[in-house]
């Protein structure tokens, strides 16, 4: 899919945890392309960051957030607490601003 955007453009790509992984976001990134998606924690093998586990983020309630920055990549992976752990990663957007909101 990526081979039909013309490279002399910036794009901003979105995946879900299916199609996401570190190599593929290094591998984008070398191209020129952004990316965000939802990652599975084994497609992040060669990230060195530790993000704080489920039952942590438990403790601090829903919608809690743990966030680390990889320099060398400049990357941001990102877990959040709902019902259960969501992973994050992306090139293009960080974690702030945080805003908080109601669910029903």
């Amino acid at each position: 899919m990526k081979k039909k955007l013309p490279e002399d453009q910036s794009f901003i790509i979105f995946a879900d945890n299916l199609f996401s992984s570190l190599k593929l976001v290094e591998e984008l990134k070398k191209k020129g392309f952004w990316f965000v998606g939802t990652v599975r924690e084994n497609s992040l093998k060669g990230c060195n960051l530790k993000l704080k586990g489920e039952k942590a983020l438990k403790k601090d309630k829903r919608s809690a957030t743990d966030s680390k920055l990889e320099l060398n990549l400049n990357v941001v992976v990102v877990r959040w607490f709902d019902n259960r752990k969501v992973d994050l990663i992306s090139t293009c957007i960080g974690v702030e601003p945080v805003e908080k909101v109601t669910s029903y």
